[in-house]
């Protein structure tokens, strides 16, 4: 989920200046900064400045959030590069498994 919507990402990204895997909804980014009457160019995660020609699709969520159901609220990455679709965060409840 996007952390400032609560919604499904529709279309991941991140900027290279940043140093999470943590990605934000770029439609929705995009939207919000060119609202503002002075445009602020930074990550909506850490806060890090961003250069517009910085934004970058991340292509490896895309296809993780392509492959889970529209039902799965979460996707948790774990260190070894394998991850779980997660349908509900109260009962953590793993619907797929991913990369073993």
């Amino acid at each position: 989920k996007d952390s400032n919507t609560g919604r499904r990402i529709g279309r991941p990204a991140t900027s290279v200046d940043c140093h999470h895997v943590q990605c934000f909804d770029l439609e929705h980014f995009l939207r919000g900064s060119l609202a503002e009457r002075k445009p602020t160019w930074r990550c909506p995660l850490c806060r890090v400045p961003m250069r517009p020609g910085a934004v970058r699709l991340d292509h490896l969520w895309e296809a993780m959030l392509d492959s889970v159901g529209p039902e799965d609220e979460f996707v948790e990455v774990h260190h070894d590069g394998s991850w779980v679709a997660i349908r509900s965060v109260d009962r953590m409840e793993v619907i797929k498994h991913y990369g073993e």
